[in-house]
């Protein structure tokens, strides 16, 4: 079975991820997005990765020690 991507952009912050990522399209074919922030912090970080479906791609950049727990996880 061939399963379409989910692509999760990443905005990476000292304090907290700021998660952007599409939820389907609405009846104009138009793409509907849903955003999450979650607190920096290693525990739920990997609670967050961890339900992610198996074809989810995450785009962040590397921001130093503020990108580094996300990285881990992965």
């Amino acid at each position: 079975m061939n399963q379409s991507i989910i692509y999760y952009g990443v905005d990476v912050s000292k304090e907290h991820l700021h998660i952007s990522y599409p939820m389907g399209t609405d009846a104009k074919e138009q793409p509907q997005w849903s955003y999450q922030t979650l607190p920096n912090e290693l525990d739920q970080l990997e609670q967050w990765v961890v339900q992610l479906p198996p074809n989810s791609h995450l785009i962040f950049e590397h921001t130093g020690t503020y990108s580094a727990r996300l990285a881990w996880v992965l």
